[in-house]
């Protein structure tokens, strides 16, 4: 018995002592663990308040003047027009140049198509030499209507040899405005190329009486596509006094941008167009054009006719594609942007027809004569829209031209204005010269244009 008793007490010992090991073997792992969840803890710490804040203490104890680097400044339209003021873009001959402006040196890489711009170049050479014919003003503006940019501008005038007579916006719009008139009426009052209208005496005057409703025998009938292409003011005077009125006139003014800024490389004043109220005569003379208060540019000419063939879209125009200063940092860069939606999709395809009505019977054919048989002409949708007026001087006959040309083949379309200030003798047509332009363009210059645009992309 006495046996038994000591061995069970040696057993019971050696119980507690392994369970004494046990606790003792699980305490530890426990306390490794707390010391290994407090270590992630302090590390944690430290890496949030001295990794995190190490760049906020030293921009603190940075030295005085030390300032932050973050790239080449990028340079705003605003910015950019003092940048190039001096350079006489209505005869620039290349397509690139450089800039020192306060010791820092600007590449400036323009959107001209330079075989263009110097066939123009060349013709107006040749224009100054004329002793009979010779233009007092000259201005031609080419663009592409789908981007804005812009891909020649040249001219001269006589009495101020320095300004550029691209942007220059003290011409009057003459029968240009009829395209504003046209869309309206097609737009508010759904006129078709096919509308009947009517007026009495002659086509390019515009007498009070010619504003009535009259008809008697002498009362002649024309279509609206024909009115439009034979530029006929009394019945578009009817029109802009008797169907539209002050208030749809002077808002599709606005919607193609008339008194409104335009946001350019270059300073043009806006396009004016003023209209009061209170006076329906004045809203005929505006209507059909009739007047010299209403004034366009040759730049914005040339967006007015890009708008139609582009379904209504005006873009801003782009003149500078891109600057780079000496460092090789591109600090400028042009994006096409919108300038107005002046139409409906519907409107512009209106629109296309009453000019290539001009082109084809009406003002502007004996210009355009025989283009459907000319190789690189008879390729091309060509669309226009012609006007004329004596300055208030009655020294200078306004001559205009605005259109488009649209490619059969790939779709690549053009928008021109030309403006000729003729003198006491009438030399070459604004619409003659277009034609020029478009030939030139698209039998010379069209294929090179599309080789360079997919080399810069790459």
């Amino acid at each position: 018995m006495e046996n038994y008793t000591r061995n069970a007490k040696w057993r019971e010992f050696q119980n507690r002592t392994r369970a004494g090991k046990k606790r003792r073997e699980k305490g530890l792992r426990y306390g490794k663990l707390a010391v290994l969840l407090l270590l992630v803890l302090i590390s944690g710490y430290l890496i949030k308040n001295l990794m995190i804040r190490a760049p906020e203490q030293e921009k603190e104890t940075a030295p005085p003047g030390l300032v932050e680097t973050k790239g080449p400044p990028e340079l705003t339209k605003a910015e950019l027009q003092p940048l190039i003021s001096d350079q006489p873009y209505f005869k620039l001959a290349r397509k690139n140049f450089i800039v020192n402006q306060n010791g820092n040196i600007y590449n400036i890489s323009t959107s001209l198509n330079t075989d263009l711009q110097n066939y123009l170049l060349a013709r107006l050479d040749r224009l100054k030499t004329l002793t009979r014919g010779k233009p007092r003003r000259i201005a031609f503006t080419v663009l592409e209507p789908d981007s804005g940019r812009i891909r020649a501008m040249a001219g001269f005038d006589l009495s101020d040899p320095q300004s550029n007579p691209c942007t220059a916006s003290d011409y009057p719009a003459a029968s240009l405005f009829k395209i504003v008139t046209a869309a309206a009426a097609v737009q508010e009052k759904g006129f078709t190329p096919k509308t009947p209208l009517f007026y009495n005496g002659g086509k390019y005057t515009l007498y009070k009486r010619q504003l009535k409703n009259t008809r008697n025998r002498y009362t002649r009938k024309v279509y609206f596509d024909d009115a439009f292409a034979g530029s006929i003011n009394p019945v578009f005077g009817k029109i802009g006094q008797s169907m539209l009125g002050c208030e749809i006139l002077d808002r599709y003014a606005d919607n193609f941008g008339f008194n409104t800024p335009i946001n350019f490389e270059l300073e043009v004043e806006p396009s004016s167009m003023a209209i009061l109220p209170e006076k329906p005569y004045q809203w005929a003379e505006v209507g059909c054009g009739f007047n010299k208060t209403t004034t366009v540019s040759p730049l914005f000419a040339a967006m007015m006719a890009g708008a139609v063939v582009q379904s209504g879209t005006m873009h801003l125009p782009i003149l500078v594609e891109s600057v780079i200063d000496v460092d090789d940092n591109t600090v400028y860069k042009a994006e096409p942007s919108v300038f107005k939606n002046a139409v409906s999709k519907n409107t512009a395809d209106v629109l296309v027809q009453l000019m290539q009505r001009t082109v084809n019977r009406g003002t502007a054919k004996k210009a355009f004569k025989g283009y459907s048989r000319d190789p690189a002409l008879s390729g091309l949708t060509i669309g226009g829209k012609t006007g004329s007026l004596y300055n208030r001087d009655h020294t200078i006959k306004y001559d205009w031209f605005t259109g488009f040309a649209k490619s059969k083949n790939n779709g690549k379309k053009l928008a021109v204005s030309v403006i000729v200030g003729h003198g006491k003798y009438i030399g070459t047509r604004a619409s003659m010269h277009a034609r020029m332009i478009f030939k030139e363009f698209f039998e010379n210059h069209a294929v090179s244009e599309k080789q360079n645009k997919n080399q810069s992309s790459g």
